[in-house]
């Protein structure tokens, strides 16, 4: 007699709905996924982004649009230079460089979309670039969980999805990301939702609803996220209009 394993069941002809609607041991996997590597990340937060600054290339940038929102409730970063506000979060030995021109009305802005900068607000007003870090680190603890959601839906066993996933979140790539402020890791949760979506059932309204939802927040992300958004969205359509 052979015994099959509760950890990794094969995709058969009659159970597509398993890998389709996932029951509660997926989601409780998911969330332990999340949870473990969203801990795990939080050794990245107290790693500089370089010898010379605890942040460096774009971080300073989204953080000072963050503080120009929480002290002056605007994108206008005129203030935050004048009296270097962004010591709060950059302890380079020089002062911070300019990204970009004041515009013709004298605002000076950051060249960058504001998603990012608003999505780490409330960890920023709490406790700074510190909390910002552990923040987006526990989002990057939540893409992995979606990510083993979206192996299930892709008729993939238990335990080669929980495998791939954990592989996954020790990679350079995406451990290093987890807790540095860029819109990478939040672009990637959103990429995986929407993924995850349209490999559900064809012809759902409420999906491609949810879809252009979290396609719009990811526009938002940045404008170098169009090209993804476009292929996504262009696959809900054919997906919600054809039903072969």
């Amino acid at each position: 007699m052979t015994h099959s394993s509760a950890m990794d069941e094969p995709a058969t002809r009659d159970s597509p709905v398993r890998h389709t609607l996932h029951d509660a041991r997926d989601w409780a996997f998911a969330a332990g996924v999340a949870l473990l590597l969203g801990v795990l990340f939080q050794l990245g937060v107290p790693l500089r982004g370089s010898f010379g600054a605890n942040v460096t290339g774009d971080e300073p940038f989204y953080l000072l649009t963050t503080e120009s929102l929480l002290s002056d409730g605007d994108f206008d970063l005129t203030n935050q230079y004048a009296t270097e506000a962004y010591r709060r979060f950059f302890d380079g030995d020089g002062p911070l460089w300019y990204q970009s021109v004041p515009t013709g009305d004298g605002r000076l802005l950051s060249p960058h979309n504001i998603g990012l900068s608003v999505l780490v607000l409330p960890a920023y007003a709490v406790g700074g670039v510190a909390w910002v870090k552990a923040f987006l680190a526990l989002l990057g603890g939540l893409t992995a969980g979606w990510t083993y959601l979206l192996c299930r839906r892709a008729l993939a066993g238990r335990r080669g999805s929980l495998l791939a996933v954990l592989l996954l979140g020790i990679s350079a790539p995406f451990f290093v990301y987890t807790s540095q402020i860029y819109p990478e890791m939040p672009a990637a949760l959103l990429t995986t939702i929407v993924v995850w979506l349209n490999l559900g059932p064809r012809g759902s309204i409420r999906r491609g609803v949810g879809v252009a939802a979290v396609l719009a927040v990811l526009m938002w992300l940045g404008a170098k996220y169009a090209p993804v958004a476009g292929v996504l969205g262009g696959l809900t359509l054919l997906r919600l209009t054809w039903h072969g």
